[in-house]
């Protein structure tokens, strides 16, 4: 599941990206929202996927992270807030030596 590694300059192109577009990392949020048709997005739907942290070759010390945003309403901006540190949470996590 997933990659095999954190890559910041990743993170910060897609911000940048989004920037550029006026585009929200909440764009299906604001979908749904808009249209009144309430699913999951086809790519987070865990229904039917088994997701897994496994010991790899590359990777002998697998360590499973998961970042949830509540979006339904109740948090408020938080989870947008939330959502603008992620690249310094994992910056943090990989810099602490929690991840390598």
């Amino acid at each position: 599941m997933g990659y095999s590694n954190w890559s910041d300059t990743a993170y910060k192109s897609r911000q940048n990206f989004r920037q550029k577009t006026n585009q929200s990392a909440f764009t299906y949020d604001q979908q749904v929202r808009a249209t009144g048709k309430v699913a999951a997005h086809p790519q987070m739907n865990p229904a039917g996927v088994v997701r897994e942290s496994r010991d790899s070759d590359s990777h002998p010390d697998s360590v499973a992270i998961g970042v949830l945003f509540d979006v339904t309403g109740s948090m408020g901006v938080v989870p947008r807030v939330l959502q603008t540190k992620l690249g310094s949470l994992m910056r943090l996590l990989v810099q602490k030596g929690y991840l390598a």
